[in-house]
């Protein structure tokens, strides 16, 4: 799998997480050969799920989490996960999500890529801001 469709695995199991609100395995109790890395990324995500929406919550302007599409969502916090617990470029990061996005988000006259570009650039921007990881466990 490309690293593309390894994200786009991730999301797809994070967007059925959030909009049932189960468990990563009850969302996998019914899928067959799930890639182990697409499993592991997803279980990270989950796992720092409390830092990563705070982080994306104290960066948005005049909206609330609760708003976003659960799509949006999904690609928001894979991409978060990555610029706060990998060390991937964050503008590798930010354009692979606003690819993603443009793919999965853009229904009509609807593209919410360009906000979701813009809500990451303030995260990234944000967190290059904090000094060190330990800033995120408070």
């Amino acid at each position: 799998m490309t690293r593309r469709e390894i994200r786009i695995e991730v999301i797809k199991l994070l967007y059925e997480v959030n909009l049932r609100e189960i468990s990563l395995s009850m969302v996998l109790d019914n899928k067959e050969n799930v890639d182990q890395q697409v499993i592991e990324i997803t279980a990270k995500v989950l796992e720092n799920k409390r830092k990563i929406d705070q982080v994306i919550s104290n960066n948005l302007k005049n909206y609330t989490i609760y708003r976003l599409n659960k799509v949006d969502l999904a690609i928001i916090e894979l991409a978060c996960y990555e610029m706060m617990f990998t060390d991937l470029n964050k503008n590798i990061v930010i354009n692979e999500a606003i690819e993603i996005s443009k793919i999965y988000t853009k229904i009509d006259q609807y593209d919410s890529s360009k906000f979701n570009n813009r809500l990451l650039d303030t995260i990234a921007k944000y967190l290059e801001g904090l000094n060190g990881r330990e800033s995120l466990n408070s």
